[in-house]
């Protein structure tokens, strides 16, 4: 079963994350990602996991996830992740953007793509 889904939304793509979290499928999600932004040739994502549930994250697999994105898209990508509040931290984004990745972490879908869309 897919956990996730993809939706082209002209300039930017949108992966929607269903279902509960497992560390399993979380960690996979920023090669998944990529592949598809280089399929459609679009380099503008929002990554919306508003609805995943139990997302307690530990620091070791936010620090994974960050580094197979710096690894796989750097500053190739622009990415904003929504993400409920109570299980991310500002320590995320900031060590993501320390390594090259232009991102965004935030609960907020609207700010989300403010951020995204802004000089697009």
């Amino acid at each position: 079963m897919k956990y996730y889904s993809f939706e082209n939304k002209g300039n930017y793509i949108e992966m929607k994350l269903t279902g509960s979290y497992k560390r399993e499928r979380f960690i996979t999600y920023p090669k998944i990602l990529f592949e598809e932004c280089q399929k459609q040739k679009i380099f503008v994502a929002l990554l919306d996991a508003s609805d995943v549930t139990d997302a307690k994250v530990t620091d070791a697999d936010k620090i994974t996830a960050v580094l197979e994105m710096a690894s796989r898209f750097g500053y190739i990508l622009k990415l904003a992740i929504i993400w409920p509040e109570k299980n991310f931290s500002k320590d995320t984004e900031t060590v993501a953007r320390n390594r090259g990745v232009s991102i965004l972490i935030t609960a907020d879908k609207q700010t989300a793509l403010n951020w995204l869309l802004h000089d697009i």
